[in-house]
């Protein structure tokens, strides 16, 4: 790495706070997002994490005339889990990685960048042989919403974490009025506008060294979705494990588009970033 610069932070491009991560693998990077310039949402039932690809399970009470049966109360709570559970099956997600909030102390205060996450480079970009995408956070945010404002309700945010998940507050809990099963859809409509952040912006606390920035799209498709990020990509860290023999057309597929290419190499414990010609070291 004779020919490499150190690059404090991200080489000057800016700022903690300024920047998505978006961990992948060599392969989705160079032959999909890059190529094509989009990036896709994807739904629920692709989740990693067992619990949010399954349907949302609501506690119920009914609200009502003493002389109500049983069975009405049944059917409006499978009628509520119907139609609640149909957006979440008609909600489409981007997951990527924020700068941790968490102060980090000197010498350590690199562990907390979106990029210095071994688990995540163990997990999401083929343990170390894969990349992470560098977006703006400022302009990618403004595209997505402008792809899909006009067709689709949009949640974003950072996501919380809880040891209950999306349940640990008042999003699982219903009560439900008896006599008013023909107002279930405006009641579940409100529901899920009160609780947008806890149904679809929260997750089990095992996650949270993830640190996850997450847009939700719910339209009609019950698959995926996708938009052109144009200019928000600023750049591109390769894996410390990266192959040597992939590394040419990297460098190229980069120049190419304009991206600044860093390397991340592991030394006392501690991520390192650096701006890396290979074409000059090789």
């Amino acid at each position: 790495m004779s020919n490499s610069a150190y690059a404090h932070g991200l080489g000057g491009l800016g700022d903690p706070g300024d920047y998505f991560f978006h961990y992948t693998s060599a392969d989705a990077a160079f032959g999909h997002i890059l190529p094509a310039q989009r990036l896709r949402l994807s739904p629920y039932r692709d989740m990693r994490d067992p619990a949010e690809g399954k349907d949302w399970t609501f506690v119920t009470s009914m609200l009502g005339a003493a002389d109500e049966t049983d069975s009405d109360e049944i059917d409006q709570h499978r009628a509520w889990a119907d139609l609640a559970n149909s957006v979440k099956r008609r909600s489409k997600l981007l997951s990527l990685t924020i700068d941790s909030e968490d102060e980090y102390e000197a010498p350590w205060t690199e562990m907390g960048r979106g990029y210095a996450r071994a688990s995540m480079w163990e997990r999401y970009a083929d343990r170390g042989r894969g990349v992470c995408l560098v977006f703006s956070r400022k302009k990618l945010t403004y595209r997505l919403v402008e792809a899909f404002e006009e067709s689709s309700k949009i949640v974003f945010g950072p996501v919380q974490y809880r040891p209950g998940g999306w349940a640990h507050g008042g999003a699982s809990g219903v009560v439900l009025r008896a006599g008013e099963s023909d107002h279930i859809e405006s009641a579940v409509g409100a529901h899920l506008d009160a609780y947008a952040e806890g149904l679809f912006l929260t997750k089990h606390q095992d996650w949270a060294g993830e640190a996850e920035y997450r847009f939700v799209v719910v339209n009609d498709d019950v698959d995926y979705a996708s938009f052109d990020y144009g200019d928000c990509l600023v750049g591109v860290i390769v894996g410390e494990e990266f192959p040597a023999w992939q590394r040419p057309s990297v460098d190229r597929a980069c120049t190419n588009a304009g991206l600044r290419l860093f390397n991340l190499v592991w030394t006392g414990s501690r991520p390192h970033i650096f701006a890396h010609d290979w074409h000059e070291s090789s």
